[in-house]
């Protein structure tokens, strides 16, 4: 196993190009699914930060997958024979504006590739990193760090120190939210939207909300309470799953002139994903 973890080494480098349109229906649809009005509709509107996850969707078919639903290597990510991964940081800078109507292309690149252990068994971790550029330049900077493991997750990164919320909201997840956003970003990880699955099979408490759409709203609510701030950067990292077993609390406070600190708590008060966003005028 070992052996076949560290030729995994060999995909660092890889990429891959691909191009598309920025298309105002998606746009509608997320926004209909978070129960907001849709922040750009006609040509040249431009798109809030974080709403570039529309475009650029992984393809690939049932032989393409893991049982769980998701994809097993195929493009630019290596084959990992290990049964669970994660998603550790998500970071993305937002140097340029994404218009409707734009053509895009998106390079992905596998930066690094690192072979370990936890609690004696193997891990995988590998740092993608994407960019997407328009008819202005580059936009849309992100750097995506996944984890794969077997049946112990790897312990957590220290908890950052959190200021009093300024900024609250609290979200009751459903399934019809979380099928929905699914099928947004034709996402088919059974743990979001098969019940029977998650619980049974993976032995869940309920269905995982996705960290996307976690971030994403974290993301809204320092958009909302920040207007007249424009959002250049965003590093979200998640601590723990939420499920759709009750009720989250998304959180935020300014930190200084050109940051904000954001996080989410579960319904029992504990830390789920923290973030900081990078802040201009």
């Amino acid at each position: 196993m070992r052996a076949d973890l560290e030729a995994l080494k060999s995909w660092v480098g890889r990429s891959v190009t691909a191009s598309e349109t920025v298309t105002a229906p998606p746009v509608a649809r997320l926004a209909a699914t978070l129960g907001m009005p849709a922040p750009a509709s006609g040509p040249g509107d431009p798109l809030p930060p974080g709403w570039h996850v529309l475009y650029f969707l992984p393809v690939y078919g049932p032989d393409k997958m893991r049982e769980d639903g998701s994809p097993a290597g195929g493009g630019v990510s290596p084959p990992v024979p290990l049964p669970r991964y994660r998603l550790g940081l998500d970071a993305s800078e937002f140097p340029g504006t994404l218009r409707i109507g734009d053509e895009l292309q998106r390079t992905t690149r596998i930066a690094d590739l690192s072979v370990g252990e936890t609690a004696g068994e193997p891990m995988v971790t590998m740092i993608q990193r994407s960019e997407i550029e328009g008819p202005r330049g580059v936009a849309v900077r992100e750097e995506r760090e996944f984890i794969y493991f077997g049946e112990r997750a790897p312990a957590l990164a220290p908890m950052p120190a959190l200021p009093a919320a300024v900024w609250r909201r609290v979200v009751t997840p459903n399934p019809v939210l979380l099928f929905r956003y699914s099928a947004l970003r034709f996402n088919s990880h059974r743990v979001h939207y098969d019940r029977d699955y998650a619980v049974k099979k993976e032995g869940l408490p309920g269905l995982i909300v996705h960290s996307t759409l976690v971030w994403q709203l974290l993301l809204e609510l320092c958009r909302e309470a920040l207007p007249e701030r424009r959002i250049v950067a965003f590093g979200p990292r998640t601590r723990h799953p939420l499920y759709d077993t009750g009720p989250f609390t998304l959180c935020g406070a300014p930190d200084g002139q050109d940051r904000a600190l954001l996080w989410a708590l579960d319904a029992a008060g504990s830390v789920a994903m923290t973030a900081e966003a990078g802040l201009s005028v």
